[in-house]
């Protein structure tokens, strides 16, 4: 198959630019690649555990672990371990990541509709529609293994 024919390339090539993106305009508030998802998970569900957020953004324990830490280090989040179960983290948003909510949004948004420049609403629908079913047939595959 042609590279221009692969989903994977197509969508590889998005997250790269859509990480570099985001990396570059968040860098003045010590956000780093890939972390600003995180905030977003959290602004929709704050103190949600850590295994939760792993779940939620399909991503290993190791690399939650590494990207939360860097946050609480900057002083956007804070873990709180729960107190019947020791081995469980909850993650709840600080002052300062409340207060640059509407920034990151706009960052985020503002990035979306470039993205989508020319396309109309139903287009912009019917592709979030193809990308979660392409997502739910990865998640299967994966389960398969």
């Amino acid at each position: 198959m042609p590279l221009d024919r692969s989903f994977g390339h197509w969508i590889a090539r998005l997250y790269r630019s859509s990480q570099n993106h985001h990396a570059s305009k968040l860098a003045k508030l010590q956000i780093g690649r890939g972390q600003h998802s995180f905030l977003l998970v959290l602004f929709r569900k704050d103190g949600i555990s850590q295994d939760n957020l792993a779940r939620i953004l399909h991503m290993n324990k190791a690399a939650v672990a590494r990207a939360l830490l860097k946050l609480e280090q900057n002083g956007y989040i804070e873990r709180r371990k729960d107190e019947a179960d020791l081995r469980n983290n909850y993650v709840y948003l600080t002052k300062k990541a409340k207060d640059i909510k509407q920034q990151l949004f706009e960052v985020v948004d503002a990035w979306t509709d470039t993205l989508a420049a020319g396309l109309t609403d139903a287009d912009r629908d019917s592709l979030i529609e193809l990308l979660k079913r392409m997502g739910d047939n990865a998640d299967r595959a994966s389960e398969n293994k």
